[in-house]
C-alpha cells in the first residue's frame, strides 16, 4: 500500500476471521478452551452497557453535551475488555499481515481467479483489513473491543444522525453478546427495563477526559485530513465486522429453516436486519467529513491504489451475498416462492429484513451523493472512458438507483 495516508494511525488495522462461507464463525472459533469467568464478565458488561445506552437513546431526548457522560460507562467497559484480551490481540498482530491475509482469502475461496484475488487484496490493503485463517475466540473478542472503542471515542465529536448512532451501539451489543455466548446465535432484544445507574451514566471522574479524535497523530498531517482518514478507515472496519456477523447469521438462519425451526429462523432474520442497519450506519460514520476534503485528498488515494468498486472488491460483502443466497434458497425450499403464503411469523420477519435491506441501498445513494455530488464512481470512470464521447453517461447516483430498483424487484414482498 503506497498511498500517502497509510502512515497515519499505523495501529488502525482490523483482523477478520476467514470463516465464511465454508464454515460458520461458531464452528471455526470454538476450538479452544471456553472463556474464563473474568473474560465472559468483561464481554457481558460491554453488551449490557451498550444496551443501556441504546435504551436511553430510544426512549429519551439526549442533548449533545450529555453524550460523553452517557457513553462513559460503555467506554470504561470497552477499555476493560481491551485490557482483558490484550495478550490475545498481541498474538494476533504478530502472526498476521498483508501476505498472510491474501493467503487466507485464497484458502477461503479457492475458486477465485488470480485477478479476483488481486482485486480483493487491493481493497483489503487500502482499508487495512487483515484476514486470519486460524483466529481464536479471544482474538476476535479483542478485535471487536478495539474496533468498537475506536467508534465510541469519536461519537461525542461527530455530527452523526441519532438513528445511525443507535444502530452502531445496538450492533456493539449484538457483537459482544454473540462472542460472550460462544458465537451461538444471540437471542438479542434491547431490554425495556433499564438499569438507571448504567443508563444514566456516572460522572466522568475529575482528571479524566474524552480523548481527542486526532491526538494520536497530531502534527503528522493537517487536522482535517487526520480526522477524515481515521473515520473513513474505522467506519469500514466496523462495517466489516457487522457484515461478517450478518453473513454468519444468514448461515445460522439457513440451518434453522432447513431443520424446521421457524421461530429461530425468524429471530435470525430480525437479527440480520439489525446488523444490516448497523452496516449502513458504519458507512455514514465513515463519511462524516466534507465533500471537498474527500474529493481533494481521500478519493485520489483510492484511485491511486485501484480501490474503485466496493460492490466487487469487498470480499466480506461477497461472502455476505453468498450466505444470503443460501438463506433464500432454504426459505424457498421450505415455504415456496410465493412469500404471501409464508407463515405469518416468517413473513413478518422477512418483511423487517427487507425494509432494512432496501433502506441500506437507499442510504448508500445519499452517502454517495454527499461525497461525489453529480460525478461518476471511480469504477464507472474506468469503463465509461472507453465509451463514445457522444453518449450521455450515468453518474454514481444513477447507477445506485438502478441497483436499488433491481433489489426491489428481486426481493419484492
Amino acid at each position: 500500500m503506497n498511498h500517502h495516508l497509510s502512515a497515519l494511525f499505523p495501529e488502525l488495522v482490523v483482523h477478520i476471521p476467514a470463516a465464511l462461507p465454508a464454515h460458520t464463525l461458531q464452528s471455526t472459533l470454538l476450538c479452544e478452551p471456553p472463556l474464563t469467568g473474568a473474560e465472559a464478565a468483561a464481554l457481558h458488561t460491554v453488551a449490557l452497557s451498550a444496551q443501556s445506552v441504546v435504551a436511553r437513546l430510544t426512549h429519551d431526548v439526549v442533548l449533545a453535551p450529555e453524550l460523553p457522560t452517557l457513553l462513559w460507562p460503555l467506554r470504561l467497559a470497552l477499555a476493560g475488555a481491551c485490557e482483558c484480551f490484550g495478550d490475545a490481540f498481541t498474538s494476533l498482530t504478530v502472526a498476521n499481515n498483508a501476505a498472510t491475509s491474501a493467503a487466507a482469502s485464497a484458502w477461503l475461496m479457492p475458486q477465485l481467479s488470480a485477478q479476483e484475488l488481486h482485486d480483493y487484496t487491493i481493497c483489503d490493503e487500502y482499508f487495512r483489513f487483515v484476514r486470519v485463517r486460524d483466529m481464536t475466540q479471544r482474538q476476535l473478542a479483542a478485535q471487536i473491543a478495539i474496533t468498537s472503542l475506536g467508534i465510541i471515542d469519536d461519537l461525542p465529536y461527530m455530527l452523526l444522525n441519532l438513528d445511525e448512532m443507535t444502530a452502531l451501539l445496538n450492533a456493539v451489543a449484538i457483537l459482544f453478546g454473540a462472542v460472550w455466548k460462544g458465537l451461538a446465535p444471540l437471542a438479542h432484544q434491547v431490554h425495556e427495563a433499564r438499569d438507571e445507574d448504567a443508563a444514566t451514566g456516572a460522572a466522568i471522574p475529575a482528571g479524566s477526559h474524552w480523548p481527542a479524535p486526532d491526538a494520536a497523530t497530531a502534527g503528522a498531517a493537517p487536522r482535517d485530513v487526520r480526522i477524515a482518514y481515521r473515520r473513513l478507515i474505522a467506519g469500514h472496519h466496523f462495517w466489516n465486522l457487522t457484515t461478517l456477523f450478518c453473513a454468519d447469521t444468514f448461515l445460522h438462519g439457513e440451518a434453522a429453516f432447513a431443520r424446521g425451526d421457524d421461530e429461530a429462523g425468524a429471530h435470525l432474520l430480525r437479527q440480520a436486519a439489525m446488523l444490516i442497519r448497523a452496516g449502513t450506519a458504519a458507512m455514514w460514520f465513515a463519511s462524516i467529513f466534507p465533500m471537498s476534503l474527500y474529493q481533494s485528498t481521500l478519493r485520489p488515494t483510492m484511485a491511486e491504489t485501484e480501490t474503485r468498486d466496493g460492490s466487487t472488491q469487498h470480499l466480506t460483502y461477497t461472502m455476505e451475498k453468498i450466505a444470503l443466497t443460501r438463506l433464500r434458497e432454504a426459505l424457498t425450499a421450505r415455504f415456496g416462492a410465493n412469500k404471501a403464503q409464508w407463515p405469518d411469523l416468517v413473513y413478518m420477519a422477512m418483511k423487517d429484513f427487507y425494509e432494512m435491506f432496501m433502506q441500506d441501498m437507499e442510504q448508500h445513494i445519499l452517502i454517495a451523493s454527499s461525497k461525489v455530488g453529480m460525478d461518476a464512481s471511480l469504477a464507472q470512470k474506468v469503463w465509461q472512458s472507453e465509451m463514445p464521447s457522444t453518449l450521455r453517461l450515468k453518474n454514481a447516483m444513477d447507477l445506485l438507483r438502478d441497483m436499488a430498483a433491481m433489489r426491489a424487484r428481486e426481493w419484492k414482498m
